[in-house]
């Protein structure tokens, strides 16, 4: 599935502003994780 947006839209333009104020003002944090790939003749 691609999302995508148009620029000249008013009604996208206020969904976006309204997920960006949801995490206006919350503390910025930084996880420390990995992703590694499992070989699926392993499982």
């Amino acid at each position: 599935m691609k999302i995508q947006f148009e620029g000249d839209l008013d009604y996208q333009n206020a969904a976006i502003s309204s997920i960006i104020n949801i995490f206006e003002g919350q503390e910025k944090s930084i996880a420390h994780f990995s992703i590694q790939r499992q070989d699926k003749h392993l499982l």
